[in-house]
Protein backbone atom coordinates (compact mmCIF):
# COMPACT_ATOMS: atom_id res chain seq x y z
CA UNK A 1 0.00 0.00 0.00
CA UNK A 2 2.84 2.71 0.81
CA UNK A 3 3.81 2.91 -2.85
CA UNK A 4 6.39 5.70 -2.16
CA UNK A 5 8.29 4.06 0.76
CA UNK A 6 7.57 7.30 3.32
CA UNK A 7 6.16 5.00 6.28
CA UNK A 8 2.37 6.13 5.79
CA UNK A 9 -0.70 5.70 3.28
CA UNK A 10 -1.60 8.51 1.64
CA UNK A 11 -5.71 9.07 0.48
CA UNK A 12 -4.06 8.41 -2.85
CA UNK A 13 -2.58 5.34 -1.75
CA UNK A 14 -5.19 4.13 0.32
CA UNK A 15 -7.42 1.26 -0.94
CA UNK A 16 -10.92 2.41 -1.85
CA UNK A 17 -12.12 0.70 1.78
CA UNK A 18 -9.51 2.77 3.56
CA UNK A 19 -10.88 5.97 1.52
CA UNK A 20 -13.83 5.40 3.19
CA UNK A 21 -12.58 6.02 6.31
CA UNK A 22 -9.26 8.03 5.51
CA UNK A 23 -10.12 11.08 8.19
CA UNK A 24 -11.21 9.15 10.84
CA UNK A 25 -7.89 6.82 10.85
CA UNK A 26 -5.53 9.68 10.32
CA UNK A 27 -5.88 10.74 13.56
CA UNK A 28 -3.24 13.27 13.55
CA UNK A 29 -4.53 15.32 10.60
CA UNK A 30 -0.80 14.92 8.45
CA UNK A 31 -2.50 13.46 5.45
CA UNK A 32 -0.92 9.74 5.95
CA UNK A 33 -1.96 7.31 7.75
CA UNK A 34 0.79 5.59 9.90
CA UNK A 35 1.09 1.73 11.25
CA UNK A 36 0.15 3.06 14.54
CA UNK A 37 -2.93 4.93 13.10
CA UNK A 38 -4.14 1.75 11.86
CA UNK A 39 -3.84 -0.21 14.76
CA UNK A 40 -5.33 2.43 16.53
CA UNK A 41 -8.40 2.72 13.85
CA UNK A 42 -9.03 -1.02 13.54
CA UNK A 43 -7.67 -2.47 17.26
CA UNK A 44 -5.23 -5.47 16.91
CA UNK A 45 -6.38 -7.62 15.04
CA UNK A 46 -4.64 -10.72 16.22
CA UNK A 47 -5.81 -13.99 17.31
CA UNK A 48 -4.33 -14.39 21.21
CA UNK A 49 -1.53 -17.43 20.68
CA UNK A 50 0.16 -15.03 17.69
CA UNK A 51 3.42 -13.04 18.08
Amino acid sequence: MDRNGDGGISEEEAPARMKENFKRLDRNGDGKITREELREGFGQRRPPNAP
